[in-house]
Protein backbone atom coordinates (compact mmCIF):
# COMPACT_ATOMS: atom_id res chain seq x y z
CA UNK A 1 0.00 0.00 0.00
CA UNK A 2 2.96 2.71 0.99
CA UNK A 3 4.60 1.22 -2.39
CA UNK A 4 1.12 2.78 -4.50
CA UNK A 5 0.81 5.83 -2.69
CA UNK A 6 4.60 6.66 -3.41
CA UNK A 7 3.38 6.00 -7.09
CA UNK A 8 0.41 7.75 -6.86
CA UNK A 9 2.27 11.04 -5.63
CA UNK A 10 4.93 10.66 -7.94
CA UNK A 11 2.02 10.33 -10.84
CA UNK A 12 0.73 13.64 -9.13
CA UNK A 13 3.72 15.48 -8.76
CA UNK A 14 4.96 14.90 -13.01
CA UNK A 15 1.18 15.72 -13.49
CA UNK A 16 1.55 19.10 -11.89
CA UNK A 17 4.69 20.14 -14.58
CA UNK A 18 4.45 21.91 -16.97
CA UNK A 19 4.58 20.56 -20.88
CA UNK A 20 2.29 19.39 -23.97
CA UNK A 21 1.14 16.66 -22.00
CA UNK A 22 -0.07 18.31 -19.41
CA UNK A 23 -1.68 20.75 -20.77
CA UNK A 24 -3.73 18.66 -22.90
CA UNK A 25 -5.17 16.93 -19.42
CA UNK A 26 -5.60 20.10 -18.16
CA UNK A 27 -8.12 21.29 -21.63
CA UNK A 28 -9.49 17.87 -20.93
CA UNK A 29 -9.96 18.51 -17.30
CA UNK A 30 -11.76 21.70 -17.70
CA UNK A 31 -13.77 20.52 -20.63
CA UNK A 32 -15.26 17.59 -18.46
CA UNK A 33 -14.54 18.41 -15.18
CA UNK A 34 -12.58 15.15 -14.55
CA UNK A 35 -9.03 15.69 -12.46
CA UNK A 36 -6.07 14.95 -14.56
CA UNK A 37 -5.15 11.80 -12.36
CA UNK A 38 -8.36 10.09 -13.34
CA UNK A 39 -8.12 10.90 -17.08
CA UNK A 40 -4.46 9.19 -16.86
CA UNK A 41 -5.98 5.70 -15.17
CA UNK A 42 -8.70 5.76 -18.14
CA UNK A 43 -5.74 6.11 -20.56
CA UNK A 44 -4.23 3.28 -18.91
CA UNK A 45 -6.84 0.99 -18.28
CA UNK A 46 -7.76 1.90 -22.33
CA UNK A 47 -4.18 1.03 -23.33
CA UNK A 48 -3.91 -2.20 -21.18
CA UNK A 49 -7.76 -3.40 -22.53
CA UNK A 50 -6.44 -2.85 -26.37
CA UNK A 51 -2.92 -4.71 -25.31
CA UNK A 52 -5.31 -7.48 -24.08
CA UNK A 53 -7.61 -7.71 -27.56
CA UNK A 54 -6.87 -4.79 -29.63
CA UNK A 55 -5.45 -5.65 -33.61
CA UNK A 56 -1.55 -4.72 -33.48
CA UNK A 57 -0.92 -4.52 -29.90
CA UNK A 58 2.99 -6.29 -30.19
CA UNK A 59 3.38 -2.99 -32.24
CA UNK A 60 1.75 -0.65 -29.34
CA UNK A 61 4.14 -2.67 -26.64
CA UNK A 62 7.44 -2.29 -29.14
CA UNK A 63 6.02 1.38 -29.44
CA UNK A 64 5.78 2.29 -25.37
CA UNK A 65 8.91 0.32 -24.74
CA UNK A 66 10.86 2.33 -27.28
CA UNK A 67 9.22 6.09 -28.08
CA UNK A 68 9.61 7.05 -23.98
CA UNK A 69 12.89 5.75 -23.58
CA UNK A 70 14.20 7.32 -26.99
CA UNK A 71 12.83 10.72 -25.99
CA UNK A 72 15.04 10.29 -22.40
CA UNK A 73 17.95 9.10 -24.34
CA UNK A 74 18.07 12.56 -26.56
CA UNK A 75 17.85 14.64 -23.63
CA UNK A 76 20.64 12.74 -21.51
CA UNK A 77 22.64 12.96 -24.67
CA UNK A 78 22.31 16.86 -24.64
CA UNK A 79 22.58 16.84 -21.06
CA UNK A 80 25.97 17.55 -19.36
CA UNK A 81 25.02 14.91 -16.37
CA UNK A 82 26.79 11.19 -17.44
CA UNK A 83 24.36 9.66 -14.71
CA UNK A 84 21.31 9.78 -17.04
CA UNK A 85 23.58 8.53 -20.12
CA UNK A 86 24.45 5.07 -18.09
CA UNK A 87 20.77 4.22 -17.02
CA UNK A 88 19.80 4.69 -20.62
CA UNK A 89 22.55 2.79 -21.85
CA UNK A 90 21.78 0.30 -19.70
CA UNK A 91 17.92 0.30 -20.70
CA UNK A 92 19.15 -0.06 -24.54
CA UNK A 93 21.33 -3.21 -23.52
CA UNK A 94 18.67 -5.09 -22.07
CA UNK A 95 15.95 -4.13 -24.35
CA UNK A 96 18.34 -5.40 -26.96
CA UNK A 97 19.44 -8.61 -26.05
CA UNK A 98 15.19 -9.34 -24.55
CA UNK A 99 14.73 -8.24 -28.47
CA UNK A 100 17.39 -11.05 -29.63
CA UNK A 101 15.85 -13.50 -27.48
CA UNK A 102 12.73 -12.73 -28.18
CA UNK A 103 13.10 -13.38 -32.17
CA UNK A 104 14.66 -16.78 -31.61
CA UNK A 105 11.45 -17.62 -28.90
CA UNK A 106 8.77 -15.56 -31.15
CA UNK A 107 7.00 -19.07 -32.57
CA UNK A 108 6.81 -20.04 -28.62
CA UNK A 109 5.44 -16.66 -27.43
CA UNK A 110 2.86 -16.41 -29.80
CA UNK A 111 1.13 -18.57 -27.89
CA UNK A 112 0.91 -16.75 -24.47
CA UNK A 113 -2.29 -15.18 -23.41
CA UNK A 114 -2.07 -11.52 -23.57
CA UNK A 115 1.59 -11.02 -24.26
CA UNK A 116 1.74 -7.75 -25.86
CA UNK A 117 0.38 -6.71 -22.24
CA UNK A 118 3.07 -8.86 -20.56
CA UNK A 119 5.52 -7.79 -22.76
CA UNK A 120 4.80 -3.98 -22.13
CA UNK A 121 4.73 -4.09 -18.34
CA UNK A 122 7.91 -6.27 -18.38
CA UNK A 123 9.32 -3.41 -20.98
CA UNK A 124 7.62 -0.13 -18.49
CA UNK A 125 9.47 -2.38 -15.56
CA UNK A 126 12.99 -2.34 -17.64
CA UNK A 127 12.61 1.89 -17.43
CA UNK A 128 11.26 2.81 -14.26
CA UNK A 129 12.94 4.86 -11.83
CA UNK A 130 14.42 4.44 -8.54
CA UNK A 131 15.97 1.24 -7.22
CA UNK A 132 13.30 -0.90 -8.53
CA UNK A 133 14.74 -0.11 -12.01
CA UNK A 134 14.77 -3.76 -14.02
CA UNK A 135 16.99 -2.78 -16.68
CA UNK A 136 19.91 -1.80 -14.05
CA UNK A 137 18.70 -5.12 -12.07
CA UNK A 138 18.93 -7.49 -14.99
CA UNK A 139 22.12 -6.16 -16.13
CA UNK A 140 24.16 -6.55 -13.16
CA UNK A 141 22.46 -9.70 -12.77
CA UNK A 142 22.67 -11.41 -16.10
CA UNK A 143 24.88 -9.78 -18.43
CA UNK A 144 27.34 -7.86 -16.80
CA UNK A 145 28.88 -11.12 -15.22
CA UNK A 146 29.47 -12.67 -18.26
CA UNK A 147 30.42 -9.67 -20.37
CA UNK A 148 33.49 -8.71 -18.06
CA UNK A 149 34.24 -12.95 -17.72
CA UNK A 150 34.65 -12.62 -21.35
CA UNK A 151 35.38 -9.26 -21.62
CA UNK A 152 39.31 -9.94 -23.19
CA UNK A 153 38.48 -13.00 -25.13
CA UNK A 154 36.00 -11.00 -26.97
CA UNK A 155 38.33 -7.67 -27.46
CA UNK A 156 40.79 -10.28 -29.45
CA UNK A 157 38.33 -11.62 -31.26
CA UNK A 158 36.74 -8.03 -32.88
CA UNK A 159 40.38 -6.90 -32.95
CA UNK A 160 40.93 -9.87 -35.04
CA UNK A 161 37.75 -9.78 -37.34
CA UNK A 162 38.70 -5.71 -37.70
CA UNK A 163 42.25 -6.66 -38.89
CA UNK A 164 41.39 -8.89 -41.35
CA UNK A 165 38.30 -7.19 -42.90
CA UNK A 166 41.04 -4.11 -43.15
CA UNK A 167 43.40 -6.51 -44.87
CA UNK A 168 40.48 -7.77 -47.23
CA UNK A 169 39.43 -3.94 -48.01
CA UNK A 170 42.68 -2.93 -48.54
CA UNK A 171 43.54 -6.17 -51.36
CA UNK A 172 40.49 -5.25 -52.85
CA UNK A 173 41.25 -1.41 -53.26
CA UNK A 174 44.41 -2.32 -54.97
CA UNK A 175 42.93 -4.83 -57.38
CA UNK A 176 41.84 -4.19 -60.75
CA UNK A 177 38.25 -4.85 -59.38
CA UNK A 178 37.66 -1.19 -58.17
CA UNK A 179 38.71 -0.01 -61.46
CA UNK A 180 36.96 -2.52 -63.72
CA UNK A 181 33.81 -1.60 -61.78
CA UNK A 182 33.96 2.03 -61.94
CA UNK A 183 34.53 1.84 -66.02
CA UNK A 184 31.09 -0.56 -65.99
CA UNK A 185 29.50 1.67 -63.77
CA UNK A 186 29.78 4.73 -65.80
CA UNK A 187 29.01 2.86 -69.11
CA UNK A 188 26.09 1.83 -67.18
CA UNK A 189 25.22 5.14 -66.53
CA UNK A 190 25.93 6.16 -70.34
CA UNK A 191 23.41 3.41 -71.52
CA UNK A 192 20.74 4.46 -68.52
CA UNK A 193 20.47 7.70 -69.52
CA UNK A 194 20.58 7.22 -73.19
CA UNK A 195 17.68 4.32 -72.95
CA UNK A 196 15.15 6.87 -70.92
CA UNK A 197 15.67 9.62 -73.49
CA UNK A 198 14.81 7.33 -76.56
CA UNK A 199 12.28 6.44 -74.34
CA UNK A 200 11.11 9.95 -74.08
CA UNK A 201 11.55 11.17 -77.74
CA UNK A 202 9.44 8.21 -78.62
CA UNK A 203 6.62 9.07 -76.57
CA UNK A 204 6.98 13.29 -77.30
CA UNK A 205 6.65 12.24 -81.42
CA UNK A 206 3.61 10.29 -80.62
CA UNK A 207 1.19 12.16 -77.76
CA UNK A 208 -1.39 8.83 -78.85
CA UNK A 209 1.12 6.58 -78.19
CA UNK A 210 1.80 8.26 -74.42
CA UNK A 211 -2.18 8.12 -73.68
CA UNK A 212 -2.51 4.41 -74.77
CA UNK A 213 0.52 4.40 -72.36
CA UNK A 214 -1.15 5.87 -69.43
CA UNK A 215 -4.59 4.03 -70.05
CA UNK A 216 -2.40 1.09 -70.00
CA UNK A 217 -1.03 1.86 -66.69
CA UNK A 218 -4.06 3.41 -64.66
CA UNK A 219 -7.37 2.93 -66.12
CA UNK A 220 -7.10 -1.23 -67.79
CA UNK A 221 -5.76 -2.44 -63.89
CA UNK A 222 -9.44 -0.89 -62.79
CA UNK A 223 -11.79 -3.71 -62.78
CA UNK A 224 -14.89 -2.58 -60.92
CA UNK A 225 -12.47 -1.32 -58.67
CA UNK A 226 -10.69 -4.17 -58.69
CA UNK A 227 -7.03 -3.94 -59.69
CA UNK A 228 -6.38 -6.52 -62.66
CA UNK A 229 -2.37 -7.26 -62.91
CA UNK A 230 -3.03 -9.32 -66.14
CA UNK A 231 -3.33 -6.10 -68.00
CA UNK A 232 -0.77 -3.95 -66.03
CA UNK A 233 2.28 -3.89 -68.96
CA UNK A 234 4.16 -0.98 -68.44
CA UNK A 235 5.32 -0.84 -72.07
CA UNK A 236 2.81 -1.11 -75.00
CA UNK A 237 4.08 -3.02 -78.04
CA UNK A 238 5.85 0.33 -80.39
CA UNK A 239 7.90 1.17 -76.94
CA UNK A 240 8.97 -2.33 -76.88
CA UNK A 241 10.16 -2.21 -80.42
CA UNK A 242 11.63 1.02 -80.53
CA UNK A 243 13.75 0.22 -77.21
CA UNK A 244 14.23 -3.04 -78.96
CA UNK A 245 15.41 -0.88 -82.39
CA UNK A 246 17.90 1.09 -79.99
CA UNK A 247 19.87 -1.68 -78.16
CA UNK A 248 20.30 -3.88 -81.40
CA UNK A 249 21.52 -1.03 -83.74
CA UNK A 250 23.18 1.87 -82.04
CA UNK A 251 24.04 0.61 -78.78
CA UNK A 252 27.68 -0.47 -80.05
CA UNK A 253 27.99 2.95 -81.42
CA UNK A 254 27.90 4.28 -77.74
CA UNK A 255 31.68 4.42 -77.51
CA UNK A 256 32.03 6.15 -80.55
CA UNK A 257 29.12 8.74 -79.42
CA UNK A 258 30.60 9.20 -75.76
Amino acid sequence: MEYINKARDSLNKKLREKNAFTDALGTIQDKTGVKKEYIVYGLIALITLYLMVGWGATFLANFIGFIYPAYCSIKAIESPCKDDDTKWLTYWVVYAAFALVETFTDLCLYWIPFYALQKCIFLIYLMIPGNFNGSVLLYNKFIRPYILKYENDIDRAADEVGKFVDKVWRSVLQSDVVCKFSAHYARLKRVGALLLLHLVIALLRNPMLLLRWLETLFLRPMNRGRIDFSHFHPFNFEVYLRLCYFISVQLPHLDARW
